[in-house]
């Protein structure tokens, strides 16, 4: 049970600072960009960070700039081994 729980909140912060990362590179985007930006593509953006957070999963990408974090090609699975 410890152990399922352990790959559950692994999962939960994962997904977190991935959603965090995303959420910081729109604020920058932002940014570098202010006025020329539309409402409707500033809200697009954040709707990202949104699905992020809403996703269990991600889908494996190799162009990630998360492959750089540590631990992040290992799958973390909830099946017992």
């Amino acid at each position: 049970m410890i152990i399922i729980l352990k790959k559950i909140f692994l999962r939960v912060l994962y997904a977190s600072l991935t959603s965090t990362t995303i959420a910081l590179l729109i604020l920058f985007i932002g940014k570098i960009f202010k006025d020329k930006l539309t409402p409707r593509f500033h809200h697009i953006l954040w709707l990202l960070v949104l699905i992020r957070l809403l996703m269990p999963f991600a889908p494996e990408s190799n162009l990630s700039i998360f492959n750089l974090l540590p631990g992040s090609k290992d799958s973390i699975s909830l099946v017992r081994p």
